[in-house]
């Protein structure tokens, strides 16, 4: 089925008698949007006042699966324990509905295609007759009925031995507010989770965590939310006795594309469900799943709320060739975060683990890079790559190795080590501008103009076209070429304003053109930018003397002012001595 279909609806059964009615004529519209695996929880605050509408859709779904013989649909009434014999009748004759299913399951030696799956809320009465409630749930595993346990407002620790299978859920009451949503946003947390879990143990999950496949609906209006943020913020997308049929399919497709953040809704889920996990004995499943949720939020950027996953992950496990990839991870944050000593405590630990990890290496040469020790970020470079090139992301050893020896001005080396990087990268543009960079500081101005104008058809970042206009007009500069560098200079000042490099090298372009007003107008904004700049005011003096008598004191008046702030701008004092 499509990625859009529909895997789990959430109905609150909060309407009367007319919206019962108009509910029924209804709801069978939603089931050529369900995946053909599929669950439907029925959620009510009283089974015996909503019972005719939960068998009403119930038989329902039985009438979709004959037709429809590919599909298999899982039904959840969710509600508190019945009177022990109404709820025996109300269960007796949904097993009816269920049986020529459980005949298909037996002779196909499958699950059956229509299941009821009961989620019984207990309150603090039901804790003083657990007796009966152990029977109640007795008689409904006899009808091949699994029943799961709610648990509102009491202990767990008073519920020992009423589970008795792996297939039997107990839910701990996760949130707040009126009852039902009580129960479809505490149902709704379990399933993100169980929904992660299938994630983290799926070998091709790629990158991207699953989408919230749910859908909650309220009987007494139609309203539909297309996942549970949206839910708990009242923001439905469409009505289900609004729209019928076809509508209703593309509304939901369109609405799929507009969920909230799913991840966030992950992390928050994975919180609130520590207690509910240690009661259910899976524990291990959360540490699982927080190690690739960190990862999965350390490939978005927010390393705090990745920090957060590898400690939970950190606390409660003891694996030792896990517990080093985790705190290889934690470096790793730690890194983007320029946090350098916490860094290098969680490279020390993870070594410990990992004594001949090619990538404790090349974290530790990305440390000493934070810490501008390009020596030695080139040596931790080397050792990485000599201990297992095949364990590294190359293309970024590569190039960090390139920018280490180009900030030592090792240019020939760092253009060797961007040379071997370019195969690795999708987007060229930072290794075309780096090889820019390392032509012009050979004095090879007119390659690095080639190379920097490949940065630019490669779509750089809007952050990075500052500097690459910046250079190619530092390029023309060295070639003499003034108007051309003017001209990409003003490109640097639109792309990035606030620079003083911009409009130092523009001045000194257009004096060197001998447009000394203009110039003045340059380092005049140099000085706006940065008041300390002694050499700009110094620049604005040569200008205001080029210029002539009429511009004689206010020149003065500049060098003076250069002098006072830097007194070994040389040119500035001889100047002041002439005039």
């Amino acid at each position: 089925m499509s990625e859009t279909s529909i895997k789990k609806v959430y109905v609150l059964l909060d309407g009367n008698g007319d919206s019962q009615k108009e509910f029924q004529e209804c709801f069978a519209g939603l089931f050529p949007c369900l995946d053909i695996s599929s669950d439907i929880y029925l959620l009510s605050e009283d089974i015996s006042k909503d019972y005719s509408l939960v068998k009403g859709t119930i038989e329902q779904v039985a009438i979709f699966l004959k037709r429809y013989p590919f599909y298999r649909i899982n039904i959840h009434p969710v509600h508190p324990f019945p009177l022990f014999h109404q709820g025996k009748d109300i269960y007796h004759d949904l097993f009816q509905i269920t049986t020529p299913f459980n005949k298909e399951g037996y002779l196909h030696q499958s699950v059956s295609r229509l299941m009821i799956l009961p989620v019984l809320a207990m309150e603090g009465e039901d804790m003083n007759n657990l007796k009966q409630c152990s029977q109640y749930l007795d008689f409904l595993r006899d009808r091949l009925i699994i029943p799961s346990i709610y648990i509102s407002g009491v202990s767990p620790s008073g519920i020992g031995g009423i589970v008795k299978s792996d297939r039997e859920r107990v839910y701990l009451e996760l949130t707040e507010g009126k009852k039902l949503e009580r129960l479809a946003n505490t149902l709704g947390i379990h399933s993100v989770f169980d929904d992660l879990t299938i994630w983290a143990n799926d070998p091709l999950k790629g990158d991207l965590l699953p989408g919230c496949r749910s859908v909650i609906l309220r009987e007494k209006d139609g309203s539909i939310y297309n996942c549970f943020k949206a839910f708990s913020m009242d923001k439905p997308v469409l009505s289900l006795y609004a729209d019928r049929a076809l509508a209703l399919s593309q509304t939901l497709k369109a609405a799929e594309m507009k969920r909230s953040d799913c991840l966030n809704c992950s992390v928050e889920s994975l919180a609130l469900m520590k207690d509910t996990l240690r009661i259910n004995e899976r524990e291990k499943e959360a540490g699982i799943i927080s190690s690739y949720l960190g990862m999965a939020l350390v490939k978005r950027g927010d390393y705090d709320n990745a920090l957060k996953q590898f400690n939970q992950v950190l606390e409660n496990q003891g694996g030792a060739g896990d517990r080093g990839a985790i705190l290889l991870s934690k470096a790793l944050c730690h890194l983007r975060r320029n946090e350098v000593g916490k860094a290098t405590a969680a490279l020390d630990e993870a070594e410990k683990y990992l004594p001949s990890s090619a990538m404790v290496y090349y974290y530790r040469g990305l440390v000493e890079f934070g810490l501008r020790d390009y020596i030695e970020a080139i040596d931790r470079f080397n050792d990485a790559l000599r201990l297992g090139a095949d364990q590294l992301p190359l293309g970024d050893v590569y190039f960090y190795l390139g920018l280490s020896h180009i900030n030592i001005e090792e240019y020939e080396d760092g253009l060797a080590m961007m040379n071997r990087a370019e195969e690795f990268f999708t987007n060229k543009s930072p290794v075309y501008y780096y090889m820019g960079i390392c032509h012009l500081g050979m004095q090879k101005s007119a390659i690095a103009i080639d190379y920097l104008k490949n940065a630019l058809a490669c779509r750089p970042s809007e952050d990075d076209l500052g500097s690459i206009y910046f250079h190619l007009g530092l390029c023309y500069k060295e070639l003499g070429q003034y108007k051309d560098a003017i001209a990409e200079l003003k490109k640097a000042g639109d792309a990035e304003g606030g620079r003083k490099d911009v409009y130092n090298l523009m001045g000194y372009c257009y004096f060197k053109l001998k447009e000394h007003d203009q110039a003045v107008i340059c380092f005049q904004k140099a000085v706006e930018i940065d008041p300390s700049s002694a050499i700009d005011y110094a620049n604005i003096g040569v200008n205001l003397k080029e210029k002539g008598e009429g511009e004689k004191e206010e020149a003065v008046s500049m060098f003076k002012k250069a002098l006072s702030m830097d007194p070994t701008i040389g040119f500035a004092r001889r100047y002041l001595e002439e005039m």
